[in-house]
């Protein structure tokens, strides 16, 4: 499958791109670019479009081979990606960038570029960095060194310092229609099935769609078939859901199902509200029934915020899931779950 750093198509953000690539015309790009949007519509891979364009642009005809291949193989000489790093044992990537990864920037941007003219670094994403890595991010864009280019991949440029923000030029990605998203599925995973169901699921993120993946449609279905004796909820039920948090692959798993909870709560408070709601499956038609005779759009805006914020409490803090679950399912209903086995 296609990463953004290996993929050359980008679908639906013409404009953004051709704003991109105005300062790049120029011959005077901007030291500090922020590339903000949600989560998975193509910033990542907008960044790569610019780093080829950068990259070849200053490089000579003659120098080291095709710039795409190498930066594909991220082993392009004036190219340095910061991203969180993959832990093995915990089967995810860290929360964090650190300052020890943020250290490596300044003494990258202030080396004579090795193939062409400029120096360009990623950092994606951005919102990852830590206060002691933000800041060290600070220093750099206060006294940028020349030739150099600091591209800040962010899902909400909002969170970050105002002092960063400020020495920086942001460009806004707005989300993906659904003709763009099923194209550019198509493109990086052609073999994905049931689109219609993943755009919805996603909020027509390709990104967040492909990383979910089929299981994302499961665990939907799950959540759907649990939640179907509303108002009221089978404690054994309950707690065989939560079993299936635990063993390899529960990381993940955690996050279909916060992926799940927001998108029926927001649809629920969407419907309650009067706004029209296209479900996916019968299934989500009589859920969505259910929650909105429970309660008015106002109490489903804020079980969503409560639900993400006990979701990312979870994963923060590396809680123990089975019971974290546990204890969200006595907040679905405002209801005290009857104990298991009738006790």
């Amino acid at each position: 499958m296609l990463t953004p750093r290996t993929n050359t198509e980008l679908f639906g953000h013409q404009a953004a791109e051709a704003e991109l690539l105005r300062g790049l015309s120029s011959g005077a790009p901007a030291h500090g670019i922020i590339i903000g949007g949600p989560r998975g519509i193509g910033k990542a891979t907008l960044a790569y479009r610019f780093a080829r364009a950068l990259l070849a642009s200053s490089s000579p005809p003659a120098g080291g081979g095709n710039t795409a291949a190498r930066i594909a193989a991220n082993s392009h000489a004036d190219l340095l990606v910061i991203e969180p790093e993959y832990d093995e044992k915990k089967e995810e990537f860290a929360n964090e960038i650190t300052v020890g990864q943020a250290r490596r920037i300044p003494q990258f941007m202030a080396m004579t570029p090795g193939e062409g003219q400029w120096r360009l670094v990623i950092i994606d994403p951005a919102d990852a960095l830590n206060a002691s890595a933000a800041n060290a991010l600070l220093k750099i864009l206060e006294e940028p060194p020349p030739q150099a280019v600091l591209l800040l991949v962010s899902h909400n440029p909002g969170r970050l310092l105002p002092t960063i923000r400020s020495r920086c030029r942001t460009l806004r990605m707005a989300p993906l229609s659904t003709d763009d998203f099923t194209a550019a599925v198509r493109h990086v995973a052609p073999e994905t099935e049931n689109l219609r169901a993943l755009a919805a699921l996603s909020a027509c993120s390709p990104g967040v769609a492909l990383e979910m993946g089929q299981g994302a449609l499961g665990m939907y279905a799950d959540l759907l078939a649990l939640l179907s004796g509303l108002p009221q909820l089978d404690a054994s039920k309950i707690h065989a859901f939560a079993d299936t948090f635990s063993g390899s692959g529960v990381h993940m798993r955690w996050r279909l199902l916060r992926q799940s909870v927001l998108h029926l709560f927001g649809r629920a408070a969407r419907q309650a509200a009067g706004a029209p709601v296209e479900p996916v499956s019968g299934e989500e038609a009589a859920a969505l029934r259910t929650l909105v005779a429970l309660h008015p759009a106002g109490v489903w805006a804020a079980k969503w915020q409560n639900a993400a914020g006990q979701f990312s409490l979870a994963e923060a803090r590396h809680l123990d899931y089975k019971q974290a679950f546990i204890e969200f399912a006595h907040t679905i209903a405002d209801k005290e779950l009857p104990a298991a086995g009738g006790q």
